[in-house]
């Protein structure tokens, strides 16, 4: 993260001395920071189950709160925790969860 931020942190400061850091140069600055960043932030994995998990609950298919959600159903036994990934419990209630889903 910190070479990330060096990389996108010279280039401005080159940008800065060019224009002399005048209103224009800071605004300049701004606008560049702002594109590397989104850029970055779009093309990153992150970025990407953010959008997912976005559209999805917004469809109604995943909850908002996922986090709460998954812990929730791991302290009523539903799902269990293996390291940082949530499995189901219970073999028939995930098979029938995929079968429902596949019928949609």
């Amino acid at each position: 993260m910190v070479l990330v931020s060096a990389l996108f942190a010279l280039p401005l400061v080159g940008l800065g001395l060019l224009f002399d850091f005048s209103r224009f140069g800071l605004g300049v600055m701004v606008i560049i920071a702002a594109t590397l960043g989104l850029m970055s932030y779009s093309q990153s994995a992150f970025g990407g189950y953010f959008r997912t998990r976005r559209r999805l609950a917004a469809t109604d298919d995943l909850p908002w709160r996922l986090t709460a959600f998954l812990k929730d159903a791991h302290r009523l036994g539903i799902l269990r925790q293996s390291g940082t990934t949530y499995q189901f419990r219970h073999a028939r209630l995930r098979d029938h969860l995929v079968a429902r889903a596949r019928k949609t």
